[in-house]
């Protein structure tokens, strides 16, 4: 994988990674164009940030809100945006893929995308994620080898037991995500509500009881609702 760094050490779905994976230097210099995208994220950043910080530090205890920021210039990788945490320092990693950037048109759509990503930080999804998914595949092997089942077959149903154990929660926590993450973009400044313009844009995949996402128009709404109260309207 090729990163970018932005801003030293700042600026990896997904919103969905079950094991965080390391943070890699960059192999090669970014192109013209993607290092226009980085100078735009890195003005969205810097208003983000403190924002971003401060209200990861007043809504947990003991829970590292020193954010980094990554652009992952990986050719071929689809518009996405994710977060996890650096194995080494713990910090907490944001990121946006490059073709992300390309997609986005204001600063609006940036700030909300990035403060969502911050909002599963600051909810710890990511842990919880990981334990729901360490349940399931407990359950789905014990279940299995209580049938009598070869160890091949009880690694495999460990494997869908973690699998289905890391998506059941999936559409909560986007939503709790989108809803926090309203709250941070509009304290930094910036429209939730215009920012909702990549969600529109973003095609609806089918929606199931395990779908990682919910309906664009859900979320749509949730943020519409949060931004309002914010304004006090």
């Amino acid at each position: 994988m090729r990163w970018i760094a932005l801003l030293a050490v700042m600026l990896i779905a997904a919103c969905d990674p079950v094991m965080p994976p390391r943070i890699e230097a960059p192999q090669r210099a970014p192109s013209e164009q993607v290092s226009r995208e980085v100078t735009t994220l890195a003005a969205v950043v810097e208003r983000m940030d403190p924002v971003l910080e401060r209200e990861c530090r007043n809504r947990t205890r003991g829970v590292n809100c020193n954010f980094a920021y990554v652009v992952d210039d990986g050719s071929g990788r689809p518009p996405n945006a994710f977060q996890t945490v650096d194995r080494d320092t713990g910090r907490p990693v944001l990121g946006v893929t490059a073709s992300l950037l390309e997609e986005v048109r204001n600063s609006d759509e940036l700030a909300l995308i990035l403060s969502h990503e911050a909002a599963h930080h600051v909810e710890q999804h990511l842990a919880r994620r990981q334990r729901s998914a360490m349940a399931g595949a407990l359950v789905m092997g014990e279940l299995v080898a209580l049938g009598g089942a070869d160890a091949a077959s009880v690694r495999r149903a460990r494997d869908m037991g973690a699998d289905l154990g890391a998506r059941v929660y999936s559409q909560e926590f986007e939503l709790e995500a989108d809803a926090l993450g309203a709250r941070l973009a509009y304290m930094a400044g910036f429209d939730p509500i215009r920012g909702t313009g990549f969600l529109q844009r973003m095609p609806e995949g089918h929606h199931h009881l395990l779908s990682t996402h919910p309906p664009a128009a859900e979320r749509i709404a949730l943020i519409r609702r949060v931004t309002a109260q914010m304004r006090g309207s």
